[in-house]
């Protein structure tokens, strides 16, 4: 009786270590952003906006800053970035004139001093063909849900950037992606 239920144990005991195993595999793949990639994301949303030129399409949103005019409103963000096997792979929804409100994927390199990447791009409209969507697209229940769920951060930007914050998004831009809508009569590294 005893070697059997030594043997049981033997049989089982694999059993458990391999669940045990693959349910941290699965917490790896997984991870909680940090202030630092959040405030990543929110900046490459702003350095997108004045690439395109769309800060005057938030006039809707504007206040007064300690410098002049701002645009401020809230974001929602995916508190928990997923690894996609070259790197961190989360969702933000936010306004965007004059598309509407969209949703779109992210991403965060390995790096913690990585910029992150923004998924789709302006150029496509954001149309009901594309997994980076206005949410009018989107079903209204999982938008709602996901809104209550995410992180709600407050965003902003000033409407009217100096020459030199242009300068920067541009620069952010091609480090990006390669390239930049406005920034490529920027040489980046000049000062």
């Amino acid at each position: 009786m005893r070697l059997r239920g030594r043997l049981i144990a033997l049989l089982i005991l694999p059993i458990f270590a391999s669940l045990s195993a693959s349910s941290q595999i699965s917490s790896v793949s997984d991870k909680k952003l940090s202030r630092a990639e959040i405030d990543q994301v929110l900046l490459a949303v702003q350095d997108e906006i004045y690439d395109y030129g769309y800060q005057d399409d938030f006039w809707g949103f504007a206040t007064s800053g300690e410098h002049g005019k701002i645009a401020q409103y809230s974001v929602y963000i995916s508190p928990l970035a997923h690894w996609n096997s070259n790197s961190w792979q989360g969702e933000i929804i936010y306004k965007y004139p004059p598309f509407g409100e969209v949703i779109r994927s992210f991403f965060l390199g390995k790096d913690a001093n990585s910029l992150a990447l923004l998924g789709g791009s302006p150029d496509s409209g954001f149309s009901w063909t594309q997994p980076n969507t206005q949410t009018i697209y989107a079903n209204d229940d999982e938008i709602c849900k996901d809104k209550h769920a995410w992180l709600k951060a407050s965003f902003y930007f000033d409407l009217e950037p100096s020459a030199g914050a242009l300068k920067d998004a541009y620069s952010r831009q091609i480090q990006r992606k390669g390239s930049s809508r406005y920034g490529k009569k920027v040489a980046v590294g000049t000062p």
